[in-house]
């Protein structure tokens, strides 16, 4: 289980994409978590072993009165220990490799695990910056699971009851006009739903984040949506971690930056005089970051004039 207080974003890929392989790939699901069981063992049993070989070496005492039987014996046992932990490495990494195999197929899975991640990340930075208590790992993993199964079981529900009534009309057909040398025949139409880049889209991921927003209180959505997207760049690479830290240092300066999606507020006064410190050390920061950006300020400055 994931720490929420430092989380690992490895494992929690890992973890979601597995709660994903569960409801959309049973069987890699039923695989992943049988590789899973077999290494926590292999992983004991090592352990185990490696206690073993210590407690055979502070055991064995020397002395001139050691006889050679006794010796032989003990180098056995020791041998017998680094041969036996050979093959439980040996085997570790093979179930080791076949783990991640299994996690690492399905690139579509793969890319919504890194989206979920995101956003339960964005969710720790949301409350780091505004103090609001937001899901732990527990409850986001859970609320996941649940609102999968709960697509899914309506999905399919829908499909059955489609299936019924194409039946019963098939029925009705046949009593009406059945055809000439035919026996009936009970037929359902196959009809399925997709699991494709459309269906996360435009089902899976809207109903996730819906849940999710309506978690946080209504002042920080606006900022949490700001957040979550600055994320999202960062792992297209769109944007460096120092852009990002950057950005929000400067953002957080803005006395009202919790409005900034607020047409009804006054998230920046037209009014307010600009602090001509201030803005010197912002432009040259920006100006090491973004040279392309030397012209934009040329005009910031002559729209400003000289004496602001």
């Amino acid at each position: 289980m994931i720490n929420s207080n430092s989380l690992n974003k490895n494992e929690a890929w890992i973890e979601i994409k597995e709660v994903l392989l569960k409801h959309f790939l049973p069987d890699n699901y039923t695989k992943l978590v049988l590789t899973r069981t077999q290494l926590i063992k292999l992983k004991q049993a090592i352990c185990n072993l490696e206690r073993n070989y210590e407690d055979i070496l502070t055991g064995l005492e020397l002395t001139e009165e050691t006889d050679e039987g006794t010796l032989e014996e003990y180098l056995h046992m020791l041998r017998s220990i680094t041969e036996r932990l050979k093959c439980a490495h040996e085997e570790y990494h093979s179930y080791n490799t076949a783990f991640h195999g299994i996690v690492n197929e399905h690139p579509l899975l793969a890319s919504y695990s890194n989206i979920f991640v995101i956003l339960y990340a964005s969710l720790k930075e949301l409350t780091k910056t505004t103090g609001e208590i937001t899901y732990s790992w527990k409850i986001f993993i859970k609320l996941i699971d649940m609102i999968i199964a709960k697509i899914i079981r309506d999905l399919t529900m829908n499909l059955k009851n489609k299936d019924d009534s194409s039946d019963e009309e098939d029925d009705e057909n046949y009593r009406n006009t059945p055809p000439a040398g035919k026996e009936k025949k009970n037929r359902r139409n196959d009809r399925e739903f997709t699991i494709d880049e459309e269906f996360f889209h435009s089902v899976i991921m809207p109903s996730i984040y819906s849940t999710i927003l309506a978690g946080i209180r209504q002042e920080n959505i606006g900022l949490f949506n700001l957040v979550f997207s600055l994320e999202i760049a960062l792992k297209k690479t769109t944007v460096t971690r120092e852009d990002v830290d950057s950005f929000l240092k400067l953002f957080f300066k803005i006395k009202e930056y919790k409005y900034w999606r607020e047409l009804d507020t006054q998230f920046v006064v037209n009014s307010q005089k600009v602090d001509i410190e201030e803005y010197n050390k912002f432009k040259s920061m920006l100006l090491k970051h973004y040279p392309d950006t030397r012209r934009a300020f040329e005009i910031i400055d002559i729209q400003l004039g000289p004496s602001f």
